[in-house]
């Protein structure tokens, strides 16, 4: 695996591909590297200096969805891995 395609990214902690932000759907995603992983705090905090409105954030680890960030009702963020949803799914 090469990692000349992606910055580690002192944010996310991980090797960063690219970002993208919807400003539509208040929704951010991150592609990473696969075998990475995102920090959740510093992930949260890159894309509220983006929106401060941002309420989900899915990160992607090369072609697969990883885990995705949301915003409670409540205020508070939780994660939703999306690695064992799938591993779930084939079982």
């Amino acid at each position: 695996m090469k990692h000349d395609k992606a910055r580690l990214h002192s944010d996310f902690k991980c090797r960063v591909r690219r970002i993208q932000y919807d400003f539509v759907t208040h929704t951010g995603t991150v592609y990473m590297e696969e075998l990475n992983a995102t920090d959740m705090t510093g992930t949260i905090e890159f894309f509220r200096r983006i929106a401060k409105d941002v309420k989900r954030i899915a990160a992607i680890a090369g072609d697969k969805p990883d885990i995705v960030y949301a915003l409670q009702p409540s205020g508070k963020w939780g994660a939703i891995d999306q690695r064992s949803l799938r591993a779930n799914r084939r079982a």
